[in-house]
């Protein structure tokens, strides 16, 4: 079985089993790991906690050191509000420095109506971030606006 179709076998339970090929996940490699969760991400009507609380508890997703697993599964997990996602996804923020890894987080937490944590967790990190990831994720967080962008470069010069 591919990692699409077993996505949709996890989605078909709704969170109350495990497919019968389910042990298949442990071999993909990274990129069919991603499509796995692409195929989450992109079926979130289907996605509750059940689902993801069965997910991890087969894979062991939450704490998966893969970080294009974290990647598509921090922001799934924070979308639906998975309670165990969070203090990774703090984690995930506070350590890594790309914007690739950061945005869909940021992201996440402001589609979700959570934008006060988001908040939180980035200025928690400005001393960590680069003047990059600062104004990209300060814009998906509305804190900064391109506008505020176009006036610092300019004293710059």
């Amino acid at each position: 079985m591919d990692a699409e179709e077993l996505a949709i076998s996890y989605m078909a339970l709704a969170g109350a089993g495990r497919p019968a090929n389910w042990e298949d996940y442990f071999g993909f490699y990274s990129n069919l790991k991603v499509i796995f969760y692409e195929t989450l991400a992109a079926n979130m009507e289907q996605v509750d906690i059940a689902l993801l609380t069965q997910i991890d508890a087969d894979y062991n997703t939450t704490a998966d050191p893969d970080p294009e697993v974290k990647q598509r599964w921090l922001p799934i997990g924070l979308t639906i509000q998975y309670p165990a996602v969070y203090d990774a996804a703090h984690t995930w923020v506070s350590t890594q420095g790309r914007c690739k890894y950061l945005t869909s987080v940021y992201a996440a937490l402001e589609n979700s109506g959570q934008h006060d944590l988001g908040v939180q967790w980035y200025n928690e990190n400005l001393d960590f971030y680069h003047p990059v990831a600062i104004s990209t994720e300060g814009r998906v967080l509305g804190l900064i606006t391109d506008d505020d962008v176009k006036v610092s470069a300019s004293k710059k010069i």
